[in-house]
């Protein structure tokens, strides 16, 4: 199991190799809570937390790698909070989709509860995204522990590219296929886009 924790006080804990083949790794700067993704020909970090010090939305957090390939990967964020009533625990999972050619990452799935305890998968099972012409799928049917009804949830959402000839940017179009029994809403805004704020590629990846 590739997976790092903030509070880890090792730095070799906190670097992995995704595909050591071709060098591409991840480093997670727990001070400055920046994951950071490099290659052969690019090294990108992104901002998911507040600043150490500061206010945190994230005091206390682990991050699983659940597929790397040298176009993307998929990302678990499992964060638990200080900010609970006594006797409880605060918890969220946010699944991202970290996407090499656009320095993006979607938050395509989140959640959260308090509760006196918190099962350990919080969501069964992790996602299949799919790599497809032109973006991605993802095809997912689910169980949320945290419902008292655990029904068996869909998702089928495709990613594609998009270009923006104006900021002569690329970015990604979502769209919810999903339009099943078990659904709140468009699937398409359970998260947001965090853009890299270090995108440095020698190439086109």
């Amino acid at each position: 199991m590739l997976l790092l924790n903030n509070q880890d006080i090792n730095p070799k804990a906190l670097n992995i190799s995704l595909i050591k083949s071709s060098n591409f790794n991840m480093l997670l700067d727990s001070k400055r809570n920046h994951p950071f993704f490099e290659g052969n020909n690019f090294k990108q970090a992104f901002a998911i937390q507040g600043p150490s010090g500061g206010d945190q939305l994230c005091p206390r957090y682990s991050i699983r790698i659940i597929y790397a390939s040298l176009d993307h990967a998929v990302i678990l964020q499992n964060c638990y909070s200080d900010e609970a009533a006594p006797g409880t625990v605060k918890f969220s999972s946010d699944y991202y989709l970290y996407d090499v050619k656009t320095a993006i990452i979607l938050d395509f799935w989140r959640s959260g509860m308090e509760a006196k305890k918190v099962p350990l998968a919080f969501v069964r099972p992790d996602p299949i995204v799919k790599k497809i012409e032109n973006g991605y799928r993802i095809d997912w049917a689910y169980r949320n522990e945290t419902f008292s009804q655990k029904d068996t949830l869909n998702m089928h959402n495709i990613y594609h590219y998009g270009v923006d000839d104006k900021a002569k940017t690329i970015y990604m179009n979502c769209k919810d296929l999903t339009k099943t029994h078990g659904t709140e809403g468009d699937l398409c805004e359970q998260g947001g886009d965090l853009k890299a704020i270090v995108d440095n590629r020698n190439s086109t990846h």
